[in-house]
């Protein structure tokens, strides 16, 4: 599952984690799996808001349940795989 995360750097110093880099005070995009959602979210001094994105189409959810309705609904094809 592909994650479009905001991330805000609440610390006064930077922090790289996940293969990214975070300037202090700072907010920033980006685009992770499960294994770099998860190191992102162990963190204390990140502020994290998760948007999840269609595999085929790009579209983005805030929620996990929007994600697989949509998929069920408009990939029908693919919805045995999630």
């Amino acid at each position: 599952m592909l994650y479009e995360i905001e991330v805000t750097n609440k610390k006064g110093e930077g922090i790289f984690r996940a293969k990214h880099y975070f300037e202090a005070e700072k907010e920033r995009t980006v685009f992770t799996d499960e294994e770099g959602f998860k190191e992102l979210k162990a963190c204390r001094n990140l502020v994290l808001k998760i948007f999840y994105k269609c595999p085929y189409c790009k579209k983005r959810y805030d929620k996990k349940r929007g994600l697989y309705t949509h998929i069920n609904m408009t990939h029908p094809e693919h919805a045995h795989t999630i």
